[in-house]
């Protein structure tokens, strides 16, 4: 009687995905933080703030980073306002000189692969990927130059993990014991492993620009889940 009665609270509970999202995330309710990080990321962040002044970036009232503690083994890091801020007002400014996008991508030294391969790099032959393909090529080649890009100080702050469906074993996707969920899973997974393999085969013909390490697609697939955690349409 317990156990159905129970059962019945949980589906008679309208469930909200939004709310539970914020539950884990610590949104909307006291949530620890601490504005210390590793040592070994201080001077990371440091060059990125000195970075983002010399290119005449503009952030106020806030303080980053912060590492937020939603659950004992649950962190991520964002930031926190140091002073009331008013409605409307503007808190951080990013200058376009300092933002990656496709054109600073395909105007690169990397311009000559883009055009010799129209299958992968063109709208016209690869509607669907062509920017992609554009904007992980240009990121990592820039990350392969390590301290002599251009973008070392924002690339440097990255993480190298992320918590996304991309990153789970099968075991942990299983426990989900969502069909949908999991076939969507396994639908992405297949997807960008056959997009990288294209994008392999071609870029492998340029070791003169591309490390192995460097394509691989442990990198291909981190590349591939920061645009589509950071990458935003620019309305033409």
């Amino acid at each position: 009687m317990e156990a159905n009665a129970k059962k019945n609270m949980i589906f008679d509970t309208e469930f909200s995905f939004c709310d539970f999202f914020n539950y884990q995330k610590g949104i909307s309710r006291p949530t620890n933080y601490s504005l210390e990080i590793p040592e070994a990321l201080v001077i990371k962040w440091n060059n990125f703030r000195k970075w983002l002044d010399l290119h005449g970036a503009s952030y106020k009232k806030i303080l980053c980073p912060a590492i937020f503690t939603a659950h004992p083994n649950i962190t991520y890091t964002g930031m926190v306002a140091s002073e009331d801020i008013d409605y409307d007002e503007v808190i951080v400014s990013i200058p376009s000189s300092i933002i990656i996008n496709t054109e600073v991508a395909y105007c690169s030294e990397l311009n000559h692969i883009f055009k010799e391969n129209p299958k992968l790099f063109s709208k016209k032959e690869n509607s669907r990927y062509w920017e992609d393909y554009i904007m992980m090529s240009y990121i990592l080649y820039e990350k392969q130059k390590g301290e002599k890009s251009f973008w070392y100080p924002y690339l440097s702050i990255l993480s190298e993990d992320y918590d996304c469906l991309l990153n789970w074993d099968e075991e942990e996707i299983n426990e989900v014991q969502d069909k949908i969920l999991i076939d969507d899973a396994e639908s992405q997974f297949t997807e960008v492993t056959d997009c990288w393999e294209d994008w392999y085969d071609c870029l492998k013909k340029y070791p003169e620009y591309f490390e192995e390490e460097y394509i691989s697609f442990v990198q291909f697939k981190w590349c591939y889940i920061l645009i589509y955690t950071r990458l935003f349409c620019m309305l033409q």
